[in-house]
């Protein structure tokens, strides 16, 4: 296991993988930030070593959660205090707050890729393990009858550029501005419709990108209290458009509405992505579920179904009482495509909110 590794070897693995992955996303992806940690003891010391402790752990699950899917939470290995620091590649410290037996930060906290992907991979768990290939947003403000974009007074693209540097799983780009972006991207052309496809492929092609979203922006200019967003992407032949209107809030600005409104597009399309990747994976996926049963003779009937679909790789038992059994199952496909076979088997995957159940539809 990697936890048995002594810290000469963790720092030169750490060391090799920084060397190949400088200029990759993976940094980001696997970076947690704006944990706030604290930790109370009888000294100083001992309470920012708490704190760390706890903040670790924290990033950790966020982690995790970032990066597999909501199904296998349950799955998830249980680790202890020094089995999480040694995945911990570095950390940044602000905010710091020190008394005589209190401590407190804010932290960021970055995870050693390599050393993440073999604990998951070990326990059966699918991830993901890049960010996406990059998505061209073309923040366009429309203001006086204009179409606009890199001017300085665009708060629309100042509010998605700020929107970006918290994305974790979508690669977003907002194109330079040079003359050369310019002249491929004619704005008043796009927005009536007509895109020059040839002249889009250049920016596709220039920022190595996969999808090009126009989101453009228009807004009540006296009072400020609502923007109307129209999204589509421009790269397809006959793009969707979707639109959604933000109202302000209680106190809030016209600065806090395009905030609210970018992070909610990028969430919405990052949760978008992600399932995507989770429906395409096909490395063996484990699920730890619980089998509600009212009989040891019930059991046998759901161990002999699932025992006999060959689509089921693997089953572990790793708990069997009179009320219940707790099994992992492994298999290759997606977890949708699992569950629908299962259905034609008469067995249901449900998720209570405690975990994942998988019930017989057959028993009486």
């Amino acid at each position: 296991m990697i936890f048995a590794m002594n810290r000469l070897y963790t720092v030169i693995f750490t060391l090799i993988f920084a060397v190949f992955s400088m200029g990759s996303h993976a940094a980001d992806l696997f970076t947690v930030k704006g944990i706030d940690a604290s930790g109370t003891s009888d000294n100083a010391k001992e309470s920012k070593k708490i704190a760390l402790k706890n903040g670790e752990r924290e990033a950790l699950y966020k982690l995790f959660d970032r990066i597999t899917p909501q199904y296998v939470q349950n799955s998830l290995p249980k680790l202890d205090d020094e089995q999480i620091s040694e995945l911990v590649r570095g950390f940044d410290v602000k905010d710091e707050k020190i008394t005589r037996n209190f401590y407190k930060a804010n932290l960021s906290i970055s995870f050693n890729p390599l050393f993440i992907g073999r604990l998951l991979e070990e326990s059966g768990i699918s991830y993901i393990k890049k960010k996406s290939k990059p998505v061209i947003i073309l923040p366009v403000l429309y203001q006086d009858g204009t179409a606009t974009i890199w001017q300085p007074s665009n708060l629309w693209k100042n509010a998605w550029q700020e929107a970006i540097e918290n994305s974790h799983l979508v690669n977003f780009i907002i194109p330079k501005g040079d003359a050369d972006d310019r002249w491929n991207l004619d704005l008043k052309a796009i927005a009536k419709g007509d895109v020059d496809y040839e002249k889009l492929q250049n920016i596709i092609t220039k920022y190595n990108a996969d999808k090009v979203l126009l989101a453009s922006l228009k807004y009540d200019e006296e009072g400020r209290t609502l923007a109307e967003v129209s999204m589509s992407y421009i790269d397809e032949e006959r793009p969707e458009k979707l639109y959604r209107t933000f109202y302000a809030k209680d106190d809030e600005t016209f600065d806090m509405i395009l905030s609210r409104a970018t992070d909610g597009i990028v969430s919405s399309i990052e949760r978008i992505w992600k399932k995507q990747q989770e429906n395409t994976q096909s490395a063996k996926i484990k699920i730890n579920v619980t089998v509600p049963i009212r009989s040891l003779s019930e059991w046998v009937v759901v161990n002999k179904k699932l025992s006999s679909l060959d689509f089921i790789t693997k089953m572990d038992v790793s708990q069997i009482t009179t009320r219940y059994a707790i099994i992992d199952l492994y298999f290759n496909d997606s977890y949708e495509s699992f569950n629908d076979r299962l259905n034609d088997e008469g067995l249901t995957i449900k998720n209570n909110g405690n975990g994942l159940f998988l019930v017989d539809n057959d028993a009486s």
